[in-house]
């Protein structure tokens, strides 16, 4: 029988390759003894006190008796600590067989000591594999490598290998990464229920790389309109509706509104024809917004005027119903808010100033002068529930809040027993970069589902700003960054899964905003040859198809189109 070498560390009880070190763990210091208890003397001596009690109170007679006994029990216990001479030749040969036993340890101390040494040379001469490093939360649990060189040769019986990687739980305690994930296996592919019930849930450009999974998803795919909508972006119907370039479009009741030279037309829509149902709303200058709220037409002139028409559902009867004239010069934007009763419309000038106008009088009820040592015009204005943001020509976005509360932490206004002010600065964005400092074109707030998630903003730059909107505090995080232009951005509108982009290269960029990667968001890009996109339009109601988006499109050589954006379930 082949002789085993023993590892030297006691710890170590695997049996291993001779030549290979030992990977088992083995611990670095000894369990401490516990200390004795501090209360043991203070018992010995409460128990002495007690003796010397009992001894005063006994008798003569019993003091004489407790010798005698105490004397015959000193005689019986010298009798048996009487030692023999077979007594003291046992225990010569006890101290004999322990010093055999140290130069046995000794012996193969040096041994170990010479086979050390011997492995250390063939390892630096790349004969033999080297240690294995301890890994950090080994140390830390008081254990390290055992390393050993010793084991039982490879031809032996008994041999049992050690492998080279142990995992314990899915984790290899050698290095510490994850066992490798397994093939996937094959499995059946859904039933068309299946997919016919999940598909109108994906957006197009998922759709797009399921139908090149099977057959039968591509035959699925096919039948879903909205990834026909994006694949096949193309116009549905295209108006020369003016003859220089539209200002701004919207679609209301089916009909769609556009402004230019100087006066509203009103196009049917609801056969995709776009036949003109009315001209109205003549100014002496550029209408340059044109919105609608609560079936009433506003309108923004360049001269600072703002009108109010009705929209009765029979549009030749629109009718002028008055005009609220505040405002010296050009009129860039509007925003509207509405919570219960209160309805309240923005206008942003290049006068630098804000009017706050209160729909149900008709009348102006606050003006935001925002502070700018730089003296930029206002360029656009949006709204969310709680903020109210507008863009300046310098690239700041100032921030106020839309009902009468402050969230600002320092000393100011709003901290007197009177309470906030309406309308207080809470604080700046900045939009490009600082030292070109890029109009601030377009503003838009939106998220997937109408979710007011994010705040876009587009500058003459040709980039696109998404800042994440917070629910408590003034923090808006810099989410993305989107190079989608190289002209100034003209308009951003959203709808209830998309973010549709247009600038002055000509470019019309729609966005998912279901996807949580922006770097792949971009469904589906579309060129208009030698003309700008002015102003878009998403209407989503169902006056033209049930449960279909549209999205009205004007140019600056006066031509609008209409695109069908499709629906989702």
């Amino acid at each position: 029988m082949r002789k085993r070498y023993s590892c030297p560390h006691r710890g170590c009880r695997h049996v291993h390759a001779q030549g290979q070190p030992c990977h088992v763990f083995v611990p670095t210091r000894k369990l401490k003894e516990p200390e004795p208890d501090s209360d043991l003397d203070s018992d010995e001596m409460s128990s002495d006190e007690d003796d010397v009690d009992a001894l005063q109170n006994m008798s003569a007679e019993e003091v004489e008796e407790m010798h005698r006994a105490e004397a015959q029990a000193a005689a019986e216990a010298g009798a048996d600590a009487e030692i023999t001479m077979a007594d003291i030749m046992k225990m010569g040969k006890k101290g004999l067989s322990m010093l055999a036993k140290g130069g046995q340890q000794l012996k193969e101390a040096a041994k170990h000591g010479a086979h050390k040494a011997k492995m250390t040379g063939k390892r630096l001469r790349g004969k033999a594999s080297n240690g294995m490093p301890t890994p950090d939360w080994v140390k830390k649990c008081g254990y390290r490598r055992c390393n050993c060189d010793y084991g039982v040769p490879d031809n032996d019986p008994e041999f049992l290998a050690v492998p080279g990687e142990r995992y314990v739980g899915g984790i290899c305690i050698n290095t510490g990464v994850c066992a490798p994930v397994p093939p996937p296996a094959r499995v059946l592919a859904p039933p068309e229920e299946c997919l016919r019930g999940a598909f109108p849930f994906l957006n197009p450009k998922s759709l797009g790389r399921a139908k090149a999974v099977t057959g039968l998803w591509a035959k699925e795919v096919a039948l879903q309109p909205h990834y026909h909508d994006m694949r096949y972006f193309e116009p549905v119907c295209e108006i020369q509706a003016h003859n220089r370039r539209i200002e701004s479009c919207f679609g209301f009741r089916g009909f769609a509104y556009t402004s230019g030279d100087n006066c509203i037309k009103v196009w049917d829509m609801r056969e995709r024809q776009g036949t003109l149902a009315h001209t109205c709303c003549k100014d002496t200058a550029p209408i340059t917004v044109a919105m609608e709220i609560d079936a009433f037409l506003f309108l923004a002139s360049a001269n600072g005027a703002l009108r109010k028409w009705s929209m009765p559902f029979k549009v030749t009867n629109i009718d002028f119903r008055g005009s609220m004239w505040l405002h010296n010069k050009v009129v860039n934007d509007m925003a509207h808010w509405k919570k219960g009763q209160e309805s309240v419309l923005f206008t942003v000038c290049d006068d630098r100033i804000c009017r706050v106008w209160d729909l149900t009088v008709n009348r102006c009820i606050h003006v935001i002068d925002p502070i700018d040592r730089e003296s930029g015009t206002l360029r656009s204005a949006c709204c969310s529930d709680q903020f109210f943001f507008i863009g300046s020509s310098n690239g700041r976005i100032d921030v106020y809040l839309t009902e009468r509360k402050c969230r600002r932490q320092d000393r100011h206004i709003c901290h007197l027993p009177s309470g906030p002010v309406p309308y207080c600065h809470q604080t700046t964005l900045s939009h490009g970069d600082p030292e070109v400092r890029p109009v601030v074109t377009a503003l838009e707030v939106g998220g997937f589902h109408h979710r007011e998630d994010y705040l876009f903003t587009g500058g003459s730059d040709g980039r696109i700003q998404i800042f994440s909107l917070p629910d408590y505090g003034l923090e808006f995080p810099l989410v993305h960054i989107l190079d989608l232009h190289t002209a100034p951005v003209t308009s951003l509108r959203c709808s209830w899964a998309h973010l549709i982009t247009g600038g002055d290269d000509g470019r019309l960029n729609v966005l998912s905003l279901y996807c949580n990667d922006w770097k792949i968001a971009l469904e589906r890009r579309h060129i208009l040859p030698k003309e700008r996109v002015k102003c878009l339009f998403i209407a989503d109601e169902d006056d033209i198809e049930q449960d279909v988006a549209h999205l009205y499109l004007g140019t600056n050589r006066g031509r609008l189109l209409m695109y069908r954006l499709g629906s989702y379930v």
